[in-house]
C-alpha cells in the first residue's frame, strides 16, 4: 500500500474512532515524519549536504539529528549554507530587523543579537 493511501486510511480510522490511542499515536508520527521528509527535501534542495544523517523522532516534541553512516575523521557530517543559516547580520536586513534599528532598539536591548535572531525566528 502506496504511503498516502495508508495515510487517507488512517484519517478516516481516527473520524470513526478518534478516542483510539493506537491511531491517534501513528498519525502523529506520520505527521513527524512527513515534515522531517520535507525539511530535508527543502535542505537538499537549497544545497545542503544531508547525505550522512538521520532524524529521529522521540516523540511528538522531540527530535534529533544521528549519523546514518559512521562519519570518518576530517568527512563532513552536515553542511549547511550560509544562506540558510539565521544570523545576526541577516536578521538585521528583514524588514523587523532594520524596523529595530530605526527605533535604536540595539542600543536599549541588554542583548540586542538574541533579540534580532528571536525576532529573526519568529518571522520565519
Amino acid at each position: 500500500m502506496h504511503f498516502n493511501a495508508a495515510y487517507e486510511s488512517l484519517k478516516e480510522a481516527i473520524i470513526l474512532d478518534p478516542m483510539n490511542p493506537k491511531y491517534t499515536n501513528v498519525m502523529k508520527g506520520l505527521k513527524c515524519k512527513v515534515e522531517q521528509s520535507r525539511l530535508q527535501k527543502w535542505m537538499k534542495k537549497n544545497s545542503a549536504d544531508v547525505k550522512n544523517i538521520e532524524f529521529v523522532n522521540y516523540s511528538e516534541h522531540g527530535r534529533s539529528i544521528h549519523a546514518s553512516n559512521p562519519i570518518n575523521s576530517g568527512e563532513t557530517a552536515l553542511f549547511v549554507p550560509h544562506h540558510l543559516m539565521m544570523t545576526v547580520d541577516r536578521a538585521k536586513k528583514l524588514e523587523f530587523g532594520e524596523e529595530m534599528a530605526k527605533r535604536n532598539l540595539e542600543s536599549k536591548l541588554k542583548d540586542s543579537n538574541l533579540s534580532f535572531l528571536a525576532v529573526h525566528l519568529l518571522q520565519e
